[in-house]
């Protein structure tokens, strides 16, 4: 069965990274963490099929 895909946007590189980490970290074994940092490139697409979306 495929795992829920938590997205997380951040504001900055360096805070997508930091969290990122940690949430694979905690939840690694249960979810796929997607990261994304607004002062890089966006998808221009988030599925939104058994995701969760962090800003």
């Amino acid at each position: 069965m495929k795992r829920p895909t938590l997205t997380l946007i951040a504001g900055s590189t360096q805070t997508k990274n930091v969290l990122s980490n940690q949430l694979q970290q905690l939840a690694g074994d249960y979810i796929t963490v997607r990261a994304f940092a607004i002062d890089e490139t966006l998808p221009h697409h988030i599925e939104e099929s058994r995701s969760f979306i962090l800003f």
